[in-house]
């Protein structure tokens, strides 16, 4: 349990080693909050994918209508590449409802 509370702590570092470029073909995007509606709560861009299931999108200083704006901007079949970090990549799928999350995407050239 203690090796656990350490990795979800030092998962902000550990995000930023092992960065890999997933290119993912969009299905749909939506901006999403996890509590307390619009005032409050935790927000980010959900990102549905065909071929790397949902993605969150987030970062600081974000708020729910600039993740309006952002999901409107994932057209469906489109493909794009998302930077996911170690956590992301071996931590957050052990975790249930957890997804892997990225600040950094860009369209596929």
């Amino acid at each position: 349990m203690s090796l656990f509370i350490a990795l979800v702590i030092m998962s902000p570092w550990l995000e930023t080693k092992d960065v890999q470029s997933w290119r993912c073909t969009i299905e749909w995007a939506e901006p999403i909050t996890t509590s307390g509606g619009r005032s409050s709560g935790s927000s980010a861009v959900a990102v549905h994918t065909e071929n790397c299931g949902t993605i969150l999108l987030n970062g600081p200083g974000a708020t729910y209508d600039t993740y309006e704006k952002t999901a409107a901007n994932f057209s469906p079949g489109t493909d794009w590449i998302f930077e996911i970090g170690w956590f992301s990549q071996h931590i957050s799928p052990l975790i249930p409802n957890l997804a892997p999350s990225t600040k950094t995407y860009y369209p596929a050239s």
